[in-house]
């Protein structure tokens, strides 16, 4: 799985990991990439890789190359919204993994002792949703 990191261009520079399928990280998939992974593989008989990529919920513009934005005036108000929530974003994601590995090793033990399981911290908003542009006019 590719880590998910923000740039404001495109990047070569990716850190994650191969990992073999099996049942326990399966569950990570894509179900439509891993069942036409498998397909493949049976098929062709070949191995085949799986890159996840993918953060859902995000706008085209957000893939969109920054200089075709810059371009158009209608996008102003989205690039401002970009540059203000660009700088807190990889420290946000940051703190949540801490957190999440916290409440991870907290439940196990809670569960283990019978105890009840908190719920665990909020995921922070993703800021490629904020970059929906809202309409600027109206169409005649």
């Amino acid at each position: 799985m590719i880590k998910k990191a923000i740039s404001s261009k495109p990047t070569s520079e990716l850190s994650g990991s191969w990992a073999i399928c099996t049942p326990e990280v399966a569950g990570d998939f894509s179900a439509v990439a891993y069942f036409f992974a498998k397909h493949l593989r049976e098929t062709l008989n070949v191995p085949v890789g799986l890159i996840m990529t993918y953060w859902g919920g995000t706008p085209a513009e957000a893939w969109t190359e920054a200089s075709f934005l810059q371009s158009d005036p209608d996008f102003e108000p989205l690039l401002r919204r970009w540059n203000e929530n660009l700088g807190k974003v990889q420290a946000n994601l940051d703190e949540f993994e801490k957190s999440f590995k916290v409440w991870k090793n907290e439940s196990i033990k809670a569960e283990n002792e019978g105890r009840p399981v908190g719920d665990p911290p909020k995921m922070p908003e993703d800021p490629r949703r904020s970059l929906i542009v809202q309409p600027v006019s109206t169409m005649p």
